[in-house]
């Protein structure tokens, strides 16, 4: 990857962080989203740190910002609609009879 694709991955992943912190103070998003954009832009910048730099602390911190920010997301409710599915795919199947008996 060139160092121009780089620099335009890191400006978007600092964009989304600007636009996301912009709309939890100007009241347009809520904290749930804040912190699912600031995780997928720290998701990206890690990733532009590792494979382009080749700067591994800074991968390492980014990285440690986006498993914080993916965290406050889930346990605020970020994941209710996955965590619904995932438990009723936990519950164990019970077929039910849905057709009238025959009567003789």
């Amino acid at each position: 990857m060139s160092s121009l694709n780089a620099f335009c991955l890191l400006a978007t992943a600092l964009g989304t962080a600007t636009v996301a912190t912009a709309g939890l103070y100007l009241k347009f998003l809520s904290v749930r989203t804040v912190h699912l954009l600031l995780g997928a832009a720290n998701t990206v910048s890690a990733a532009v740190h590792l494979w382009v730099t080749h700067n591994e602390m800074l991968a390492l911190a980014c990285s440690a910002l986006a498993a914080a920010s993916f965290w406050i997301w889930w346990n605020k409710g970020g994941g209710d609609d996955t965590k619904r599915r995932l438990r009723s795919a936990l519950k164990k199947f019970v077929p039910a009879r849905r057709t009238a008996p025959a009567t003789p």
